[in-house]
C-alpha cells in the first residue's frame, strides 16, 4: 500500500515525503512510511527492468488518455462541420 501510495503521489507531481504518505493512506507513522518509500526507490533504481515497466504502464495511460483527446476532438469538429 505504501508503494501504492507513492506512486500515485508522483502520478500527481507531489513530492514523495512521509507526511504525504501519511495523508495519502490516512494514516502511519511518516518517518516509517518515508524509510519504506527510499528503501524501495534504491531497489527501483538497482534493478532497470522495474523502471522499464513503470516507463511502460505510464506511457500505455498517456497514450490512452491522447486517444480520448481525439475522440472529443474528432466529436466537436463533426458537430461544427457545416451541412450541406
Amino acid at each position: 500500500m505504501i508503494i501504492a501510495a507513492g506512486e500515485t503521489l508522483l502520478e500527481r507531481d507531489i513530492k514523495v515525503t512521509g507526511y504525504a504518505l501519511q495523508k495519502e493512506l490516512g494514516g502511519g507513522h511518516p518517518s516509517r512510511l518515508a524509510k519504506t518509500w527510499a528503501t524501495h526507490q534504491k531497489t527501483t533504481a538497482a534493478c532497470p527492468m522495474a523502471n522499464l515497466t513503470n516507463l511502460a504502464h505510464s506511457t500505455q495511460a498517456s497514450l490512452g488518455n491522447l486517444e480520448q483527446q481525439i475522440a472529443q476532438l474528432q466529436a466537436t469538429a463533426n458537430l461544427l462541420k457545416p451541412h450541406i
